[in-house]
């Protein structure tokens, strides 16, 4: 696992008893400072060391999901001819820009299209219609204030319902203005890439003005996000003047704001929060294109592929050598490099044909009693690939941002197939980087994970003191799966704030050489599987001082 900041990269590598070595790498992300290129720079030594002398090549490149910290140093490694790319999986998200009634399939999916398009326009026209749903928040945004603003005049009792954003409705709408000019600029016949990149400057701006409005964008997405309110866009276009009626000379509003006052209150700030999440996705958008752009125009180009799952069933895909990539093979040996594909599912793939985050401001947020407390995750994590590569009886769980949604029927039980590869597992990539991701600790717990016999090894991924990571949710689940007298199992790519592991301080690895304590640094384990078949920590650099 390469320290990459706030993002993720995974590197497997697997020698086969033919004497040939399958390498797998789930994602190529760079945060926090990091370089785009830092993956790439350590490839070869990494590589290097596991079997040295070895020309440099990915069998597997996997883009778990769409976000930038997973994402963005793909690019480098795809314009390098030096390296070898057999096959690469990239999520299954629509192009949600289309009007799409039929199953899923394979020309419906952005990647493929993108692949296809070398005039650009699919991506220039993905981006306009990102745009104009940009704007379309705004206007919303502002309307919701100057609603808020007539209701806070009428008396003490609605006063109390004031924003809990300080500055919120004082807040400068002059740069929402140049953003609209700046659009207008945007509709001319200047060479594509030009136009992506003043596209991408264009929701850089909105994305700073909307986390301005966020406190800083520090609301959690589950503030503003409930896929069970997917239509609530197209109620709000159907209403005159979108944020209240004009009946018997008096402006009422659309919702109950007198028994659900928190609807009004959280609405401009949860509109900003979904215009911010909009222009994030609009930029990650533009980056896949460069991936895609990058993989077409190699020497061997590589046409990505877009897996998913049915409902319930997991898909297994075993090493084909005579194929050089993973096939679809649902029984296979022992001695067989497996790979079980846990998601995303078709059903998941279908809900977020239309991604536009909305509904919590016209309804009030769920409440649920659950043995995690569960938050909500973004549809693009929760479209996060979910996977198991398994060998000589060990496996590995690659996570990505997955939150396990789609892991549940309708009657709220998990799905029997997609818990049984879940344990035992030995290494787990901890999912979201050890912060919000939904139903991903129950479900290992519903596996079993808590109790298998062997120890796991469980690696997080995230920034230095990360403000937010880990959460208590994963402290929560490390109380449930310690043992007594457990050894040291978690190993981090970056420093923890102390304050945040204090209650399991004991339980992550020490310096590996001795000695080699630092800030940051790759995690590398190895297994041999040898008379003696153990896991072996070769490289953690992160310590932590208990106080």
């Amino acid at each position: 696992m390469f320290a990459v900041g706030l993002g993720a990269a995974v590197l497997t590598q697997f020698a086969l008893e033919d004497g040939s070595i399958v390498t797998v790498l789930a994602d190529g992300g760079s945060g926090h400072g990091h370089p785009v290129e830092g993956v790439l720079r350590r490839l070869e030594e990494a590589l290097g060391s596991f079997r040295s002398g070895r020309s440099i090549r990915i069998d597997l490149i996997i883009g778990t999901h769409y976000d930038g910290d997973h994402l963005k140093g793909l690019l480098p490694i795809a314009q390098d001819e030096s390296i070898e790319i057999g096959d690469v999986w990239l999520p299954p998200l629509k192009n949600d820009t289309e009007e799409i009634l039929h199953p899923p399939e394979a020309d419906d999916f952005l990647a493929g299209q993108l692949f296809d398009d070398r005039s650009g326009a699919v991506l220039l026209n993905y981006l306009d219609d990102k745009a104009a749903q940009v704007e379309e928040l705004a206007r919303f945004e502002r309307e919701a204030v100057a609603f808020f603003q007539e209701r806070s005049r009428e008396g003490p009792a609605i006063r109390e319902w004031r924003l809990p954003l300080p500055g919120y409705l004082d807040a400068d709408w002059s740069s929402v203005k140049d953003m609209a000019g700046l659009r207008r600029e945007l509709r001319s016949d200047a060479p594509t890439p030009g136009r992506v990149e003043a596209y991408r400057a264009f929701f850089e701006a909105h994305e700073a003005d909307a986390a301005r409005r966020t406190d800083g964008g520090r609301a959690h997405e589950s503030a503003t996000y409930d896929s069970r309110y997917a239509d609530a866009l197209d109620l709000a276009r159907g209403v005159r003047n979108h944020w209240g009626l004009r009946a018997n000379g008096r402006r009422e509003m659309l919702l109950d704001v007198e028994s659900y006052p928190d609807r009004l209150r959280i609405a401009p700030a949860a509109l900003a929060r979904i215009r911010k999440s909009i222009a994030s996705g609009a930029i990650t958008a533009s980056h896949l294109g460069k991936v895609v752009e990058a993989l077409r125009n190699r020497k061997r180009p590589v046409r990505p592929r877009c897996v998913f799952v049915a409902d319930g069933r997991p898909s297994r895909f075993a090493w084909a050598a005579s194929k050089g990539r993973f096939v679809g093979r649902e029984k296979g040996g022992d001695t067989d490099l497996a790979l079980t594909l846990l998601g995303p599912s078709e059903q998941l793939v279908e809900k977020h044909r239309e991604k536009l985050p909305v509904g919590t401001y016209f309804y009030s947020v769920m409440h649920q009693d659950e043995p995690i407390h569960l938050e909500s995750i973004t549809p693009s994590n929760q479209l996060s690939y979910i996977l198991t590569l398994e060998m000589s009886g060990q496996r590995i769980l690659i996570s990505g941002d997955a939150g396990c949604y789609g892991f549940k029927d309708d009657g709220r039980d998990y799905y029997e197939e997609l818990l049984k590869p879940l344990t035992p597992l030995h290494v787990v990539q901890v999912a979201h980087h050890a912060g919000h991701n939904y139903d991903f600790y129950n479900a290992l717990l519903a596996a079993g994970f808590g109790n298998q016999e062997v120890r796991p090894f469980l690696l997080v991924s995230h920034a230095k003191l990360d403000e937010h990571r880990p959460s208590p949710a994963f402290r929560e689940f490390v109380a449930r799966v310690r043992r007594k007298g457990e050894e040291a199992a978690l190993l981090f790519t970056a420093v923890p704030d102390v304050s945040k592991v204090e209650d399991y301080d004991e339980l992550i690895h020490q310096p590996v050489p001795s000695g080699a304590g630092a800030d940051e640094g790759d995690i590398r384990l190895g297994y041999r599987a040898d008379s003696d078949p153990v896991w072996i920590v070769e490289r953690h650099s992160v310590t932590v001082s208990p106080r």
